[in-house]
């Protein structure tokens, strides 16, 4: 998803959902958060 300019630099940023990850899940014991979902932002380079 196209999230603008979240950090105020000039460049697009970009904003990728996981809606089933495991965030906080030890996966030894299985314990913690399970389909909890994550958010990754990626900011925008000028460098390829």
């Amino acid at each position: 998803s196209a999230a603008g300019d979240v950090d105020g630099d000039g460049l697009d940023d970009i904003l990728i959902g996981s809606i089933l990850a495991d965030p906080r899940r030890d996966p030894n014991t299985g314990v913690g958060v399970q389909n909890g979902g994550e958010a990754y932002l990626i900011y925008g380079s000028v460098v390829p």
